[in-house]
């Protein structure tokens, strides 16, 4: 199997704190499975000034094996890449902040280089793992069938999404219909999502508890229309 992870934190963090974060230790969970063949995480679309502001490295460490357009393709390992695109442009990330982080993952030129990527890599099959609400706008334009939603974290109620807030609830709801299952990772989260704040969240009804939670995940899981 080859699959397709988007996690929350950028690929740098993770390089830079190990696997302490639910996203991070998936994707290497993943990568060390015998039942995947490769591993392509897209990393969320990054820019100059929050490399500068965080004294983030420019570059992820690995090999170049595949660029174009200012976005690169990195060979982490034998069974890992990473899709990484910094943009240029010094403006949009800046005055928009998180919502450029759902405009950037809708960007055609993401897209077009990640279908790049799968045909550099010969890759004609793969599942979807995200674990990174902004993506939705990526996600919405792959087939429903091959991706799964981790809602591992209720963001909306965090303190500092207050300004995102409506965007956040219109891409749980859309996330609905973009893919196959949702995961969480307690039970507590089940009432969050479906039970105490469905109006918040998504329609009564159109998200149901799955009996065939995903293999070796031990989450709840949830299955979609």
């Amino acid at each position: 199997m080859n699959l397709v992870c988007i996690p929350y934190h950028d690929w740098r963090k993770i390089e830079a704190e190990g696997s302490r974060t639910r996203d991070s230790h998936l994707v290497h969970h993943f990568e060390n499975s015998a039942q995947v063949d490769t591993v392509i995480v897209v990393n969320r679309p990054i820019s100059l000034p929050e490399i500068i502001a965080n004294k983030k490295k420019m570059a992820i460490t690995g090999i170049v094996v595949f660029e174009k357009g200012g976005l690169k393709l990195y060979k982490v390992s034998d069974k890992l890449y990473v899709i990484d695109y910094l943009t240029t442009d010094l403006v949009s990330p800046v005055l928009q902040k998180r919502l450029w982080a759902f405009k950037s993952f809708g960007y055609d030129k993401l897209y077009r280089f990640f279908n790049e990527c799968l045909a550099f890599l010969n890759i004609t099959d793969y599942q979807v793992f995200t674990n990174n609400i902004f993506s939705i706008n990526f996600i919405k334009r792959l087939d429903k069938q091959k991706a799964v939603f981790d809602a591992y974290d209720n963001i909306v109620f965090f303190p500092g999404n207050q300004d995102i807030v409506e965007e956040l609830k219109a891409a749980y709801n859309e996330f609905v219909n973009a893919t196959k299952f949702w995961t969480t990772n307690s039970t507590k989260n089940v009432a969050y999502y479906i039970i105490a704040h469905a109006s918040k969240f998504v329609p009564a009804g159109s998200v149901r508890i799955a009996s065939n939670v995903i293999g070796n995940l031990n989450n709840v899981a949830f299955k979609t229309p």
